[in-house]
């Protein structure tokens, strides 16, 4: 990814690789991503690694709580992969949840900005705008 951010920033097409959820790998598809003045990186790990966040204008960490992640990941994966909710829950509660306070919660504390997702749609634009707002200002800048 660091190669592709670099790319990116000297004005040079990269691609984007896929991931397949069902077996968990990369896909021969791609995406090309054209040389743009803003580009919206996201993924949960991004900020463990301290040449990526040093690539970024503007880090923000998201930040969903335990019911709110839970919910969302039993829907997901019952809805879109084909799993039962029972197994699903086990496997939230016994390894996802687990691994989310080891390795992506840390993660807040690199980030610039923190917005807290409660749910709430409005709070999430509004947040939205705040981060937009300062982009185009960083922007207006150059």
């Amino acid at each position: 990814m660091t190669a592709h951010l670099l790319a990116g920033r000297a004005g040079e097409v990269f691609h984007r690789p896929h991931y397949d959820f069902a077996t968990h790998e990369r896909t021969d598809q791609v995406t090309a991503i054209a040389p743009c003045d803003v580009l919206i990186v996201e993924g949960l790990h991004n900020l463990t690694i301290a040449q990526i966040r040093s690539l970024a204008d503007l880090t923000v960490f998201v930040e969903a709580g335990y019911a709110l992640r839970r919910e969302r990941r039993v829907a997901r994966d019952v809805a879109e992969r084909g799993r039962l909710k029972a197994d699903t829950e086990r496997q939230f509660d016994a390894v996802v949840e687990p691994m989310h306070r080891l390795h992506v919660e840390p993660q807040r504390h690199a980030a610039a900005r923190v917005v807290v997702n409660e749910g709430e749609r409005e709070t999430l634009r509004a947040a939205a705008a705040a981060a937009a707002a300062e982009i185009k200002r960083a922007l207006a800048a150059c």
